[in-house]
């Protein structure tokens, strides 16, 4: 008979313990799954208005999750002209930009990688091609920006340094060519699966390299970007914008 008091005591002590761990939670913890169910349901203003309650919080303004959301929806929103929601900025996708860098910065030990491993290359995506207009446009300064937002996000964006790299030559800065260069190539060397590499980095990067060798064809200078061409077959294989590339310039 105490035999079986004894289990039942220690069975109402487990079920008392989890359910503590439960309570446990911060109301923050329990809050981040609405900010989620408001995302999906594309209740973009309420998601803003909430989240913006957790980042003025001190208890609560390092946690990843609602900067992620939030960034998510601005992103949305700078997508869908037809999204009709009030926001306080010109520049969703400047604000999307800027909250995924303060996502990617608190969740220092990639706790939550996981819920922004879809959206974060979506939104990398993106901001390229929108740099790649800003340059375009010769809005340069607006383009760097974009590229130093996207390293502060990303650190070994190849990508960007090369891009980064070959405007500097373009610009007869030699100094930060040289840095970005050689930023580049030790992080390109520690890459040893190219196959698995993000799509928008190895698409921007071919971007990148095609503009350089454009670039050095009109300088006269043909060998020079056949040798980018080689580097950038090496990297990520043949394609057919290299394909093509090569017939119209004659390389």
């Amino acid at each position: 008979m105490f035999g079986g008091s004894m289990k039942v005591l220690l069975l109402a002590i487990t079920l008392f313990t989890a359910t503590a761990n439960v309570w446990a939670q911060t109301d923050a913890e329990k809050e981040y799954f609405d900010l989620l169910m408001m995302y999906l349901d594309a209740d973009f203003e309420k998601l803003l208005k909430e989240s913006e309650k957790y980042m003025d919080k001190d208890k609560t303004k390092r946690d990843p999750l609602p900067y992620l959301y939030a960034s998510m929806a601005y992103y949305d929103i700078s997508q869908n002209s037809e999204v009709d929601v009030e926001v306080d900025t010109r520049y969703p996708l400047r604000e999307a930009l800027k909250l995924a860098g303060k996502y990617i910065r608190y969740d220092r030990d990639a706790q939550y990688q996981e819920e922004g491993k879809d959206y974060i290359p979506k939104l990398m995506m993106t901001i390229k091609n929108e740099a790649i207009a800003k340059l375009a446009e010769d809005d340069d300064n607006r383009a760097s920006y974009y590229f130093k937002q996207i390293l502060r996000i990303d650190e070994a964006d190849y990508s960007v340094m090369y891009m980064e790299y070959q405007l500097a030559l373009r610009e007869n800065d030699n100094y930060t060519a040289k840095e970005k260069k050689a930023e580049f190539e030790t992080t390109v060397g520690a890459i040893n699966d190219w196959a698995a590499e993000p799509r928008h980095k190895t698409s921007f990067l071919e971007y990148a390299m095609l503009e350089h060798a454009d670039y050095l064809v009109n300088q006269g200078r043909s060998d020079a970007a056949k040798a980018v061409l080689v580097d950038l077959e090496n990297y990520i294989g043949r394609t057919p914008k290299q394909a093509e590339f090569k017939k119209e310039k004659g390389l």
